[in-house]
């Protein structure tokens, strides 16, 4: 029995629902205009627009929100928090983690916690805390937690690792010019505006990519990497000249070795005793300094003068303080 024949009285579907339930019926949405099949779970608090379909082994978790005409069809399972925009259709076999987004149709949906889908996804699986724009299309691809493609891309048969950022008009393609290759991106990497990126290539993670460069080759772990032309004799990949520190991607003059920044998180958090994800820490590393006569902000410093200045950072130098 589908639920929408049954009759409103205490003993049909619909009044359970709503009174056993807890669920929210919203903007006239009733057993007249809605579609929910008798398989269907639906928890506590979780709104309903009019011309919904749920359809098959549906489970949708308390506080969702399934917005007008939206179609989910299949076996598939809303965890708690989960907004279902208007006309959206999810197909298929999958999740949709807690406190995500939705905004595009899905097939075989594999969405992690607390992401915002607003572009295209295929065969994909996002981890958590993800960010897809409306011009974005993900393809065959593993995104790590916290990755960014908020911005007009495409990504085609990628591992990418968590935290990296793809800016816009970033095209990661998936052939070498003569066969099909998977490509790896690292995590922590920041791929700049219009890189492209060849099939098969490997980077390493908290690279920085600068804008319009292509890559046609593998790249070690925190290499910062300029090129116009592929095999350009003009190429440069700096090793040791790219550092995500706190959430920013900074792109070194001079180098910095693991050891030293190693350190250097060490020591400062010890100093300062702050946690190494904690806004105090974010917020000293973008905020000017007043102390030896720098008035820079210490990302500011790094980016430029490397290595050298991490005493003064650390008040382990031999200036004398202003």
């Amino acid at each position: 029995m589908r639920r929408y024949t049954a009759r409103y009285n205490i003993y049909s579907p619909w009044h359970i629902m709503k009174f056993e339930w807890g669920v929210e019926f919203v903007y006239d949405a009733n057993e007249h205009n809605c579609y929910i099949d008798s398989e269907v779970q639906i928890g506590k608090g979780t709104k309903i627009w009019p011309g919904i379909t749920l359809d098959g082994n549906v489970k949708i978790g308390k506080n969702c929100e399934i917005g007008k005409n939206a179609t989910i069809r299949g076996s598939i399972r809303l965890e708690d928090g989960v907004f279902i925009d208007h006309d959206v259709q999810i197909l298929g076999e999958g999740y949709i983690g807690e406190q995500s987004i939705i905004k595009h149709d899905l097939t075989n949906p594999r969405i992690g916690k607390y992401c915002a889908v607003m572009g295209q996804v295929y065969d994909s699986i996002i981890v958590g805390r993800c960010c897809i724009g409306e011009k974005a299309e993900i393809n065959r691809t593993f995104l790590g937690y916290g990755v960014n493609a908020k911005h007009d891309c495409g990504v085609r048969d990628v591992d990418i690792g968590p935290y990296t950022n793809i800016a816009e008009g970033v095209r990661i393609w998936n052939n070498d010019g003569a066969n099909k290759r998977k490509t790896k991106v690292g995590g922590m990497c920041f791929l700049g505006g219009n890189v492209r990126i060849l099939g098969g290539v490997e980077i390493g993670d908290e690279c920085y990519i600068s804008e319009s460069s292509l890559v046609d080759r593998n790249l070690p772990s925190r290499a910062f990497f300029v090129n116009s032309t592929p095999g350009a004799r003009q190429a440069t990949a700096k090793e040791n000249c790219s550092w995500y520190l706190g959430g920013n991607y900074l792109c070194l003059k001079n180098q910095i070795l693991p050891i030293a920044r190693a350190n250097f998180l060490k020591k400062i958090w010890q100093k300062l005793a702050w946690s190494p994800h904690g806004n105090e820490f974010k917020n000293w590393l973008v905020s000017p300094l007043s102390s030896h006569n720098l008035s820079l902000s210490p990302t500011e410093l790094l980016k430029q003068k490397g290595a050298s200045i991490i005493p003064c950072l650390l008040d382990e130098c031999e200036c004398k303080k202003s």
